[in-house]
């Protein structure tokens, strides 16, 4: 018997409690993996940075004596090396960073689902980020104090006048003290009800004010286009979040000063994974397909994916390379 017949065969409580272990400890090894990926990143940017320092030190210097010197082809020749050398490392600095600044996200968002996963939920144990929580009423200083667990929470303030529709302010990050610090004075305020839901979330209401309080890691994982979006802004392309028809994607100007209404004007690509782009980044499991479309929206061509099997990191970064060495060769208008 597979491990799925297993599961399946198994009654519900128990076949809940199998499939959130199996999902747990495939978001710990998404996790692992991006943080190992995200630190060899780390230190082969610092190597190519050091490395880079080193060959623009001797290009300055061979550039300011070689004059004192009679002429040599040697010399120049060395000179040009050197050259070539600070713009071939430039690009693997500038890969390193894409590659880096994908796997943080990548790892991030992995981290997120966690939170979630690990988070009791009000039925049986286990939240999902859109599922509706029940609240509790605090009542007591001590019960707001207990309430406020995380480490760090993003305060959003409502108001309304009269007749008019509430509001949300500009969101607040504060830490742990200072949520208790707010949750402490309200829950002394007549009039004010404090909540907490099965998510560790708190409410404040009263007839003139509401107050939202999030757990810092209740924030919605980052999507796979994320994941892209960090490795593209590393080599300077923006990407557009866009779709149609239950198909997602990225929509990425050639022209990377090309606005986002700008975008479909000209040409640009189109990438997406089994036509999504917006699925939680863990659940990545297909190369990027970028396709180039011409300002009348005709497909032109594809750009070279990655085996099958490469981390999302690593697509994203080898994607973000290959639109920009694509961009730099178009001719220039």
């Amino acid at each position: 018997m597979t491990t799925p017949d297993f599961v399946a065969g198994l009654p519900t409580a128990a076949r809940r409690q199998a499939v959130r272990a199996a999902e747990r400890d495939r978001l710990t090894t998404a996790v692992t993996a991006a943080r190992a990926e995200r630190t060899a990143a780390a230190e082969s940017r610092q190597k190519l940075t050091q490395a880079l320092e080193r060959a623009r030190t001797e290009a300055r210097k061979r550039h300011t004596h070689n004059p004192l010197f009679p002429p040599s082809a040697q010399r120049e020749q060395h000179l040009d090396d050197l050259r070539e050398r600070i713009d071939a490392l430039q690009r693997e600095q500038t890969h390193a960073n894409a590659l880096h600044d994908a796997a943080e996200v990548a790892e991030a968002s992995a981290a997120l689902e966690l939170a979630w996963l690990d988070r009791p939920c009000p039925e049986d144990g286990q939240p999902q980020p859109e599922a509706p929580a029940l609240a509790a009423l605090l009542w007591r200083p001590a019960e707001a104090d207990a309430a406020v667990s995380a480490p760090g929470y993003t305060v959003t303030v409502f108001s309304h006048g009269p007749g008019d529709p509430w509001r949300a302010g500009e969101p607040v990050r504060v830490q742990r003290h200072g949520a208790r610090s707010i949750m402490s004075a309200w829950v002394r305020t007549p009039g004010a009800y404090v909540l907490r839901d099965a998510y560790g979330r708190l409410y404040v209401a009263t007839s003139t004010a509401r107050l939202e309080l999030v757990p810092t890691d209740l924030a919605p994982p980052h999507t796979e286009g994320d994941v892209l979006r960090a490795a593209l802004a590393a080599y300077g392309f923006p990407a557009y979040a866009d779709g149609e028809g239950g198909i997602s994607w990225l929509a990425v100007p050639l022209n990377p000063h090309s606005s986002e209404a700008d975008t479909y004007e000209d040409p640009h690509f189109r990438i997406a994974s089994r036509e999504d782009a917006d699925r939680p980044a863990s659940a990545h499991d297909e190369p990027w397909s970028a396709g180039l479309h011409g300002a009348d929206g005709d497909f032109l061509t594809l750009l070279d994916a990655v085996p099958p099997g490469t981390s999302l990191a690593e697509d994203c970064a080898h994607i973000a390379r290959a639109v920009a060495e694509y961009a730099s060769r178009r001719p220039r208008d």
